[in-house]
């Protein structure tokens, strides 16, 4: 296990980030699919309030995607319909329209201003 911790400076905050990566899975995706990945992230009542979604674009910091505090919250640029996130799950779902979905995805929990991920999934991007 790989363990590491970045600050970050995420949604207008500065957040202290740890991973402990168990596993990094890959998937692929072609123009105007939908795909589906799932929250590894603990789903009791506590933690649905405090989940977020990241993606991390080669060569650039993280972004945050979609947040679940005080409601489920897009990012700007996430907020065009192509990003939904399942309520009670927490996956999200991407309509992959242009090759800038891909990137590493990570679903996280945030308490007192750190973000504690598990693993994540690389969306590749091809054409077929």
């Amino acid at each position: 296990m790989n363990k590491f911790c970045l600050n970050c400076y995420i949604a207008h905050f500065l957040f202290s980030v740890n991973t402990e990566m168990s596993e990094l899975h890959v998937r692929t995706v072609r123009s105007g699919s939908n795909v589906t990945i799932k929250c590894d992230q603990n789903m009791d009542n506590d933690n649905k309030k405090y989940l977020s979604w990241y993606k991390q674009s080669s060569g650039k910091v993280p972004e945050y995607v979609v947040r679940s505090f005080q409601g489920i919250r897009y990012a700007s640029g996430f907020n065009d319909g192509r990003f939904t996130v399942d309520e009670e799950t927490f996956d999200l779902t991407i309509n992959a329209k242009n090759e800038e979905d891909a990137g590493l995805y990570f679903c996280g929990k945030v308490k007192a201003n750190v973000v504690e991920f598990g693993s994540g999934t690389h969306l590749r991007w091809t054409v077929l």
